[in-house]
């Protein structure tokens, strides 16, 4: 092990111990994310993220409702979004699910009415794959995403807020998902700078290792 020090050298010894700092730092601040029990928990959990404004919960494997706390009730603070997995390393630390890029259905400020959720602006150069001119649904039984023609194919008061899911409701439902979103840049930057750090300093031993294992020869 002596040898091995010798050859990486003080200096790379002292960045070593830098990084792993911040690290654990970094872990402290942000909690680290481990499964227990089938769900993922923060292991620091009793450390609240004050600046934390993005909320997610879980539906089925596919999509989840979220929730904006910083705004207003009715002013587009909740809507329908599908969700995948996370990336490594960032699934451990900043959340282990986060949006899906390559997926558009879902849509803003959702209504429902017994199992069917539904949006009441028409759908207008729509990206989610549902026709324009269109009313996008989510079947929470059959977890089917559909479309209707007109709103009144669900009520004649469809579009009344008494309808509208409030995100009082929502948390009290469904069960909160560990999401990384827009609020998370802070931990994506912390964490991925650690990980770049640390892909340095092992190329970099490496290097150390092989050049002063090839000068002594």
């Amino acid at each position: 092990m002596k040898k091995i020090t010798n050859k990486l050298g003080a200096f790379w010894l002292l960045s070593f111990g830098i990084v792993t700092t911040l690290f654990i730092i970094s872990v402290v601040i942000y909690g680290f994310d481990i499964k227990t029990n089938g769900s993922r928990k923060a292991l620091t959990s009793q450390i609240k993220n004050e600046g934390q404004t993005n909320y997610y919960y879980k539906i089925d494997d596919q999509f989840a409702f979220g929730v904006f706390s910083d705004r207003e009730p009715g002013d587009f603070d909740v809507h329908l979004t599908v969700y995948d997995e996370n990336y490594i390393p960032f699934c451990y630390f900043c959340g282990y699910y986060t949006g899906d890029m390559e997926d558009d259905r879902g849509f803003n400020q959702p209504y429902a009415q017994g199992d069917l959720i539904y949006n009441i602006d028409i759908n207008d150069k729509s990206r989610d794959g549902n026709p324009d001119d269109t009313y996008s649904t989510y079947n929470l039984k059959t977890s089917e995403y559909g479309y209707i023609n007109s709103l009144t194919e669900i009520s004649a008061d469809a579009s009344d807020p008494k309808h509208r899911l409030t995100r009082e409701y929502i948390s009290a439902q469904f069960d909160e998902l560990s999401y990384s979103s827009s609020d998370d840049e802070d931990c994506m930057i912390a964490f991925g700078a650690v990980t770049l750090s640390y892909i340095i300093l092992i190329l970099w031993g490496i290097l150390a290792v092989l050049f002063r294992k090839s000068k002594t020869n």
